[in-house]
């Protein structure tokens, strides 16, 4: 009865439920497993995914990657371009179960489409683009529909991007790295953190 009274409260007031909840035990897990936040203080997205770790916010594994209104080399060298990414076990997210890693799958394969839809309406009046887009895509769905795991898909997606040489393919997968904001208990998931930490993190989802 308890949980289901603190999910219904952090439901429609999630900030001054949060900012009273702590996770020791959770960001010990992160610390322990080497997990990183990386952000930056103007970036609203990250401020956001902070104030879900309430008083526990500050034994968050966090990296601060804007200074002076610049990105700070150790981000640079990351290959880091958006806030919030996290850095979470390579290990970890391989051995996820199906359906989580089918998740991640769907939410990149989304932004690949989107992106390639928004590069067709970009290059309509240059064929030689359309073309490239058209090829791309055909190769991105083989991908999807072949045989290889789940992960192996994750690993090997690319999207368009427009690059000093024309349109180019780029990794969306990074080593371990998942870019946006994510609900706590995906967090612990993706940590490969307790179960006990996922099921408590089940109330502030």
């Amino acid at each position: 009865m308890k949980k289901i009274i603190i999910s219904a409260t952090c439901g429609l007031i999630l900030a001054s439920c949060t900012a009273n909840t702590e996770y020791p035990k959770f960001t010990e897990c992160l610390n322990t497993k080497q997990v990183v936040m990386f952000g930056a203080s103007w970036c609203p997205h990250c401020a956001e995914q902070k104030q879900m770790f309430g008083r526990s916010v500050k034994n968050l594994p966090y990296f601060e990657c804007s200074k002076n209104g610049e990105q700070v080399k150790e981000c640079d060298d990351r290959a880091i371009t958006s806030y919030p990414t996290w850095q979470f076990p390579e290990e970890s997210l391989s051995k996820l179960p199906k359906e989580a890693i089918t998740n991640l799958l769907n939410n990149e394969l989304d932004k690949v489409r989107a992106t390639s839809k928004g590069l067709k309406d970009e290059n309509k009046d240059k064929p030689e683009n359309i073309k490239i887009i058209a090829d791309f895509e055909s190769k991105t769905e083989k991908l999807i529909a072949s045989d290889v795991s789940e992960f192996e898909k994750l690993k090997k997606l690319t999207v368009l991007s427009e690059g000093p040489q024309g349109l180019e393919e780029v990794n969306t997968y990074k080593a371990g790295r998942i870019a946006g904001q994510r609900p706590l208990a995906d967090i612990a998931l993706y940590a490969g953190c307790c179960t006990g930490c996922q099921t408590d993190l089940q109330t502030v989802k």
